[in-house]
Order: structure tokens, then C-alpha cells, then sequence
């Protein structure tokens, strides 16, 4: 009796304990603060800054990370949202810069297209890492999160910011220029953007090259946007990077043919580069959607991340415990 009673007083202790740990996560939630930082053309830059919050205290602070969107029209508030809102609660604060022309509340497409080229967003992702250096007293892990087109601004930025640790591509490729990659996919697709034949990108690139009108409009984009993208491949730069670098990128992507990420695997072996990390995800689209079921299969890109941060000590056991105990789920942005 005295054995049992023992025994019942210890699963009581550890399942109250349980309790007391779950209890204790539920109560982490997310805040999202709204800054305006003015750039050195007096342009205001608008950048969000994601924290953890437990009965309304910081949690530890661990890292930073710093989030770049892809080339898509729009706020990146959602995206920071749907699918960084667990960071924070394990200690990352998220940042993230929108793009000029977009808030949280309007687009302006005008203003958009006359800054929408590389240069512009390196420079005001530049301006936010340095507020976002001023304000950490102490040294922390840097994480900068790059999707699609922000994989070229990443590559830029990540030479120009010591601090930064740690890199992670999404869907970015980087391995071929994008004109390399546009060709790559009209030789899968048989046509692409409306050309038919290699010989017709090599007549519209040259039209783009040699234009004055830096707002004429080809595919969604104003070519002032597309001189700056189309003809650099941002894996020159990513060589003399002595960080870790995680590539996921999806195996049938048909905005950034796969074979551009198999491409920048392979510069890296070359070179014998060792710090590279590439995770190729079968039937996933540019968005990282299952190609057949259309089921989203962000959480799977997500899990793979805090997998590769785990491995680069960034994460604890307890943590990867928080992450795959207490459901997470991430949507579709």
C-alpha cells in the first residue's frame, strides 16, 4: 500500500507538472510593434517588429531574425502573421521591412514601381539592421530569412552586415540568373511569359537593357525592376560567406526552376564549400503547396527550419519539445 501510494504521489507531482508546462506555453502570445524609420532620401520605411509575450513580460530573447519577402505586391504583415507568429513565442524576435508603396493598410502602385529595384530594398533593409543593431545591448545570433526575389537582396545585405550568423533561402534558387532561369523553364513548360523560343527572352532582355522608360511594365514588373534582378546570380556572393546557409527550396517550383538551387549546391561543392545546407521538397511549388492535393506545406518548411537551427545550437531540447508538443500550424500566405 505504501509502494502505491508512493508511485500515485509521483504520477500526481509529473502530471502536474505537465499541466504547469503547457499551461505556462498556452500563455505566450505575439505582439507586432509598427515602425516608421526615415531613409537617407527622407523616405519613411515601414518595419515590423515581432516579440513574445508571457502575462505581458518579453520572453528571453534569444535571436534576431529578419524576415525578406519575395517580389509579390503587397503588405508583408500577413506573411509575418501566418507564418512567424511561433518564432517569438521560443524567444526569436521577427523583423520585417515592407517593401516602398505598401503599409499595412494600402498599396501604392505608382510608388511601388518607382522603387521597386534591388538597390532600393538593400538599401532600407540596411537602414532597419542597423536600428535593429542600435537597439541590442547585448550579443545575439542574427538570422536573416529570405524568400524568392529577397534571396538576391539577402545576398547583398548579408555581405555588408558582420553581424549576421545565420541565412535561410526559401524558394530563391540563386544558382542561375533569372534569365538563365526563365529559359529553363520555357525548355520545361515549352512556353513561358508568353515566349515561345529562347530567342524571344534574348529580344525581350535586350528591349529591357537598352530602354529609357524604366516604368514600362513586362510580366508584372516594371523593367526598372527587372535590370536589376534579371542578369546577376547572387551565388558569386554567397561564396565568400562563412556563415551556415540552409537552402528548401521545391521540387516543382515553376517560378524558380529547381535546377537554379541545384545549381548554387553545386558552386558550393566546387569551391568545397562545406556551409551550405539544401533540402529539396518533393511536389512543392514556388509557395511550397503539395502540386497535386494543393495542400500547403508550409508547416513542413517550418519544421525544417527550427530542425536546422536545433542542429546549429540555436535551439534547445526543450524547445523542439514546445515545438512539436504544442501544435503548430502555419497557413498559406
Amino acid at each position: 500500500m505504501k509502494k502505491f501510494l508512493i508511485i500515485l504521489i509521483i504520477m500526481v507531482i509529473c502530471a502536474f507538472a505537465y499541466y504547469n508546462k503547457i499551461r505556462s506555453e498556452e500563455i505566450i502570445r505575439t505582439k507586432v510593434f509598427t515602425q516608421v524609420k526615415k531613409a537617407d532620401d527622407g523616405y519613411g520605411i515601414t518595419y515590423y517588429h515581432m516579440v513574445g509575450q508571457k502575462n505581458l513580460i518579453p520572453v528571453q530573447k534569444k535571436a534576431n531574425i529578419l524576415y525578406i519577402q519575395g517580389s509579390s505586391y503587397g503588405s508583408i504583415l500577413k506573411i509575418l502573421k501566418n507564418n512567424f507568429r511561433f518564432f517569438p513565442k521560443i524567444g526569436f524576435e521577427v523583423y520585417a521591412v515592407e517593401k516602398r508603396g505598401f503599409d499595412s493598410f494600402d498599396t501604392n502602385p505608382v510608388e511601388a514601381y518607382r522603387y521597386s529595384n534591388k538597390e532600393t530594398r538593400v538599401h532600407d533593409t540596411l537602414q532597419i539592421i542597423n536600428n535593429i543593431n542600435a537597439s541590442t545591448h547585448e550579443k545575439l545570433p542574427f538570422v536573416v530569412i529570405a524568400e524568392s526575389e529577397g534571396c538576391d537582396v539577402a545576398a547583398e545585405v548579408c555581405l555588408k552586415v558582420p553581424e549576421i550568423t545565420h541565412l535561410i533561402l526559401l524558394g530563391g534558387g540563386c544558382g542561375l540568373s533569372q534569365a538563365e532561369e526563365f529559359k529553363v523553364l520555357l525548355s520545361k513548360k515549352g512556353t513561358y511569359l508568353n515566349m515561345k523560343k529562347a530567342e524571344d527572352f534574348d529580344k525581350k532582355f535586350n528591349e529591357i537593357k537598352n530602354s529609357t522608360d524604366e516604368l514600362a511594365l513586362w510580366a508584372g514588373h516594371p523593367y526598372k525592376r527587372w535590370k536589376s534582378y534579371l542578369f546577376d546570380v547572387a551565388a558569386k556572393r554567397f561564396l565568400k560567406l562563412k556563415i551556415p546557409v540552409l537552402s528548401i527550396h521545391g521540387a516543382e517550383d515553376d517560378s524558380v526552376p529547381v535546377e537554379s538551387a541545384r545549381e548554387l549546391v553545386k558552386t558550393f561543392e566546387k569551391n568545397d564549400r562545406k556551409n551550405l545546407t539544401y533540402f529539396e521538397l518533393a511536389n512543392a511549388s514556388h509557395s511550397f503547396k503539395d502540386v497535386q492535393s494543393e495542400k500547403s506545406l508550409i508547416t513542413e518548411v517550418v519544421l525544417k527550419i527550427f530542425e536546422w537551427l536545433k542542429t546549429n545550437k540555436l535551439l534547445t531540447e526543450d524547445d523542439m519539445w514546445m515545438i512539436y508538443k504544442v501544435p503548430v500550424e502555419f497557413k498559406e500566405s
